[in-house]
């Protein structure tokens, strides 16, 4: 299954927001920092 990236996401957690690209495959989060390469970019 391809992956899709989304660049410069607002990831949130109970502690802090911040921006970050977040890799998603296999319709499962597999990476979330900086650098990040997919096959789709959004």
């Amino acid at each position: 299954m391809a992956s899709i990236l989304i660049r410069g996401g607002t990831v949130v957690n109970a502690d802090i927001s911040e921006r970050a690209d977040v890799l998603i495959r296999d319709g499962k989060i597999a990476a979330v920092g900086e650098g990040l390469s997919g096959d789709t970019v959004i």
